[in-house]
């Protein structure tokens, strides 16, 4: 059963990786014009109401994405401290919400934090919960206990979730976790794939069993961080200023519009690239007229032409000490520490904001700046 389940999880890996470049690159454009209508300074609030609203909804469009791509290899877990105490209950409350059903949670305020993607755990989390009350339409509790153990591979908490409902029939138990099965009639069949997913991407484990006097019980154990939680801060947003010459390249129009006009509305002179023998032909021609770049952004896949990773190193040759940063829509593990490892400055996934953007570009120029001991020439 578990051979099947991985050999399902690696097609619908392959799909959602297919699916992910375009994707993004379309949430991109709709995340980054947002983010422009948004910074109008003479925006009407009953109309900036509007816009946020479609905003969080294009962030959480985005998040599909994510979600399909935890699947498969393609799913990266951005892993940090986090306060498990409160993302269970904060997550498991929400879940619940506006239904009949009574949360008794029982998680100590000494519980250890984890090492693991806020997000993704607060779905697994979400989706248990929800599992819970869709088997209980007419109400009832579910158990949310958690505690601090210590196994011989180290230190863990084991999180476990009862429900009073009816139960899983043994025959469906050991299918609960396959991709697409459902008993539901408007069920997806991925809540518990995805969640299952996740705990074993965090190198943990996600257990389902049958309560001897009737409910199912789900049981989480991941590994107990050694470092305390990190406090998410939220500092008040300062306008963003660049200044100087920086080169965009990316296949999709709209998405090099738009990201155009992010940069330029911070301060920026934009030079445009549809691939990277273009990008090439701009960066030595902007060096040859003595008006070099002061950064460049690479998309990293590039339909029919030359992408950022194949174009690197004759750029850096063309623009040496110029920052380099890769942009993509299909994340994947140990992208990011290969790309610095080849010498770009940063990666930047897409959909980005118009804020990350603009902060990311006047971020790696001031840097480069201080390298070379003073601004570089505009």
């Amino acid at each position: 059963a578990q051979t099947a389940r991985a050999s399902l999880l690696r097609s619908l890996g392959v799909l959602a990786g297919g699916l992910a470049h375009d994707f993004n690159n379309l949430m991109s454009v709709v995340i980054g014009r947002l983010s422009l209508a948004l910074d109008e300074p003479a925006l009407g609030a009953d109309v900036r109401h509007l816009l946020q609203g479609a905003e969080c909804s294009a962030h959480r469009a985005s998040d599909l994405s994510r979600r399909l791509l935890t699947l498969s290899k393609g799913g990266v877990c951005d892993l940090r401290p986090i306060d498990a105490r409160k993302l269970i209950l904060e997550t498991a409350e929400f879940a619940l919400s506006g239904s009949r059903v009574v949360l008794e949670a029982s998680v100590p305020e000494g519980l250890w934090p984890v090492n693991g993607d806020t997000l993704q755990l607060s779905q697994v989390v979400a989706n248990i919960s929800l599992n819970a009350r869709q088997a209980m339409p007419n109400g009832g509790t579910l158990a949310v206990t958690a505690r601090n153990i210590e196994l011989d591979s180290g230190r863990h908490i084991c999180v476990e979730f009862t429900d009073t409902g009816p139960g899983i029939p043994d025959e469906l138990l050991r299918r609960i976790f396959e991709p697409y099965f459902t008993t539901k009639d408007d069920g997806s069949g991925l809540g518990l794939a995805v969640s299952i997913a996740i705990i074993e991407r965090h190198a943990g484990r996600l257990e389902a069993s049958n309560r001897p006097g009737g409910g199912a019980c789900f049981r989480i154990h991941l590994r107990a961080s050694g470092r305390p939680a990190s406090e998410a801060e939220t500092p008040p947003p300062q306008p963003i200023r660049g200044t100087g010459r920086v080169l965009v390249m990316d296949d999709e129009p709209e998405v090099l519009s738009t990201a155009t006009l992010i940069l330029e509305r911070a301060g920026f002179e934009v030079l445009q690239a549809r691939d990277g023998a273009q990008a090439l032909e701009l960066a030595r021609a902007a060096h040859g007229n003595g008006r070099p770049l002061r950064a460049a952004l690479l998309d990293l896949n590039v339909k029919g032409g030359l992408g950022g990773g194949e174009v690197f190193g004759d750029l850096r040759r063309a623009a040496p000490g110029v920052p380099v940063v890769a942009s993509t829509g299909f994340m994947t593990p140990g992208l990011e520490r290969d790309l610095l490892d080849q010498g770009f400055t940063a990666l930047l996934p897409k959909p980005y904001t118009g804020r990350t953007l603009a902060k990311m570009m006047a971020g790696v120029v001031q840097e480069a700046g201080k390298v070379s001991g003073g601004a570089a020439s505009p």
